[in-house]
C-alpha cells in the first residue's frame, strides 16, 4: 500500500501549483484512511487454521480422548487465555503447518499498531493546517488582493457577469479596513467613476478610508438621492459640507441639508446652481430665518424665492431688507393687473372712501381703541380682521404704505397723511411715522399692482388659504 504522505507528482514542490499541492494532499489522506480501514479489520477479525490432516479446527467438534484423557493442543493455556489465542477441538500432529506445538522462545513481535480515533484526528487537523500553511504560502497580501479585485471590477461587461461582478465588489468592501493609504486612491478612483456603485461597499468605504478620501467620495461618486439625505441627516457639518460641493443635489438631499445643516452651510446651498428646492424646503427656510437672522439675506436674493414664502418673510426683515425684497419682485404689467382682478385682490375701494375710512381708524386709535380701527379699515377694504391686525402692528411702517399704496392713494397724500398724525398720539405708538423719507423712498419704489399682489397673499395666510392651506395657522 502507498504511504500517505508519499506524493504522487514528480515534480518538485517548488515548481507545484496551489491546486496540484492540495490534490495531493487529498490523496494522501484518502490513501491514509484506507490503511487505516485495513489495519482496523486485521485487528478484529477472529483467528482461523487447519489440523494436519487438512480437516479444519471447529469450536463445536467434541473433543477426543488419549489414554482416557482429553487431548491437550500444544496452543492450550491458562483458563484466562488473552486476545489472539485459540483453544484446539482436536490434536494436532507435529509440524502442521501454521501451528507449532512447542512454546516460543521469546515473545511474539506485536503486530501494527491500530491508531485510535484522537490519534486520527490529530492527523487530520496537521495536514489542515499544512494545506493552510501551503495556501498561505502560495497566497496573497491584502494590498495584492485588492488590486486583483480592482481589476476584475473594472472589466467590461462582455468578461465578466453580473453575479462575478457583485463578489469582486463585496470581497472588496471586505478588504476595505486593510487596504493602505497609497492603495486608498486606486479604489476611491474606481468607486469615483462607477456608474452605480453598490451601497454596502460605499458605506464601508466612508467607515474605514481616510478623510481626503471620503471628501473625494461625497464630492464625486455616484450615489442615489436618499443615499446622500440619509448621510446629511447624520448631522456632520463635514460630510454635509462635502456634498455640497457636488454638481447636482437632489431634492431629497436638499430637504435634509435645510433641515439639519448650519447656517453658514445654508448659503451655500441657496448659491447652489443646481440645488432643486421643494416646496417643503422652502417651507423650512422660512421657518429656520425666523429665528436666525444670518440665513435672511441669502433668502431675499434668491431668484427663485417663491412668493408665498416672500410675503411671509417680509413681516421678519429689516427695512433695508424690506427695500431689496421689494427690489427683486416683478414690475407692473398689464396682464398682471388682469390677474390681480380675477383673483379679487384688495384695493378696489376708491381712494377717496379709502382715506374717509382710515381717518375714521385714526381717530379710533387716538380714543385707544385699535380693535374698532381694524374693524372699520377690514369691513371697508373686504380684508381679514387678522390681516389689518398685522399691518397696524408693523412697527417698520413699509406694511401701511403697502396698505396705501394698493388703494391708489398719491404719494403726496400718504406723506401728507404722515405728518398730520405725527404730532398726535399717534407718534407716540408709530415711531416711524417721524421718517418720512425713508418711507416716502419706500413708497416710491412700490408699484400699485406688486402692492396689491402683496395684500392679495397676506390676507390668503391669514386665512390660510391657497398656497398657505398647508402652513400652520396665525397666532391671533
Amino acid at each position: 500500500m502507498t504511504h500517505w504522505n508519499q506524493g504522487g507528482t514528480n515534480g518538485s514542490p517548488q515548481a507545484e501549483t496551489l491546486q496540484q499541492r492540495l490534490a495531493r494532499l487529498q490523496q494522501a489522506m484518502r490513501a491514509l484512511e484506507e490503511e487505516m480501514t485495513d489495519l482496523a479489520r486485521q485487528a478484529t477479525a477472529p483467528g482461523e487454521g487447519e489440523v494436519s490432516d487438512g480437516e479444519p479446527l471447529s469450536p463445536d467438534a467434541p473433543a477426543e480422548m488419549v489414554d482416557g484423557n482429553p487431548a491437550k493442543t500444544g496452543m492450550e493455556g491458562p483458563a484466562n487465555s488473552g486476545p489472539g489465542q485459540f483453544a484446539l477441538d482436536k490434536p494436532v500432529k507435529a509440524g502442521a503447518p501454521g501451528i507449532s506445538t512447542e512454546p516460543p522462545a521469546h515473545p511474539a513481535e506485536p503486530g501494527p499498531a491500530v491508531p485510535s480515533p484522537e490519534n486520527v484526528l490529530q492527523q487530520q487537523k496537521q495536514a489542515e493546517r499544512e494545506a493552510d500553511d501551503d495556501i498561505r504560502a502560495a497566497g496573497l497580501s491584502p494590498a495584492d488582493r485588492v488590486a486583483l479585485l480592482l481589476g476584475r471590477i473594472s472589466q467590461p461587461e462582455n468578461l465578466i457577469s453580473v453575479t462575478e461582478r457583485r463578489l469582486a465588489l463585496d470581497a472588496l468592501g471586505m478588504l476595505l479596513a486593510r487596504v493602505p493609504e497609497p492603495l486608498q486612491k486606486q479604489v476611491v478612483d474606481r468607486l469615483c467613476v462607477m456608474e452605480r456603485p453598490p451601497r454596502p461597499l460605499l458605506e464601508a468605504a466612508l467607515v474605514t478610508l481616510s478623510d481626503e478620501q471620503v471628501a473625494r467620495l461625497l464630492a464625486e461618486a455616484q450615489m442615489s438621492d436618499a443615499f446622500l439625505a440619509d448621510i446629511v441627516r447624520t448631522g456632520n457639518p463635514m460630510a454635509q459640507e462635502y456634498i455640497l460641493r457636488r454638481r447636482h443635489l437632489g431634492p431629497a438631499t436638499c430637504m435634509a441639508l435645510t433641515e439639519t445643516a448650519p447656517v453658514e452651510l445654508l448659503s451655500k446651498l441657496l448659491h447652489h446652481e443646481d440645488a432643486p428646492l421643494s416646496e417643503g424646503a422652502w417651507r423650512v427656510l422660512l421657518l429656520r430665518a425666523m429665528q436666525e437672522a444670518a440665513l435672511r439675506p441669502a433668502l431675499v436674493r434668491h431668484a427663485a424665492l417663491p412668493l408665498p414664502v416672500a410675503h411671509e418673510l417680509f413681516w421678519h426683515l429689516a427695512s433695508d431688507m424690506r427695500a431689496a425684497l421689494l427690489a427683486r419682485s416683478a414690475g407692473e404689467s398689464r396682464q398682471l393687473e388682469e390677474l390681480l382682478e380675477l383673483a379679487r385682490a384688495p384695493g378696489r375701494l376708491p381712494a377717496r372712501d379709502f382715506l374717509e375710512k382710515m381717518e375714521m381708524a385714526f381717530g379710533a386709535i387716538l380714543q385707544r381703541d385699535l380693535e374698532g380701527a381694524v374693524v372699520t379699515v377690514a369691513s371697508a377694504t373686504g380684508m381679514r380682521l387678522q390681516t389689518i391686525r398685522r399691518i397696524f402692528r408693523d412697527e417698520g411702517g413699509e406694511a401701511m404704505a403697502v396698505l396705501f399704496k394698493g388703494h391708489h392713494v398719491p404719494g403726496r397724500t400718504f406723506l401728507q397723511t404722515l405728518r398730520d398724525h405725527a404730532q398726535g398720539h399717534l407718534g407716540r405708538r408709530w415711531l416711524w411715522l417721524h421718517e418720512h423719507d425713508r418711507l416716502m423712498d419706500f413708497y416710491g419704489g412700490l408699484g400699485i399692482a406688486r402692492a396689491r399682489a402683496m395684500l392679495l397673499y397676506w390676507d390668503w395666510r391669514s386665512r390660510n388659504h391657497g398656497p398657505y392651506a398647508t402652513y400652520p395657522p396665525l397666532a391671533e
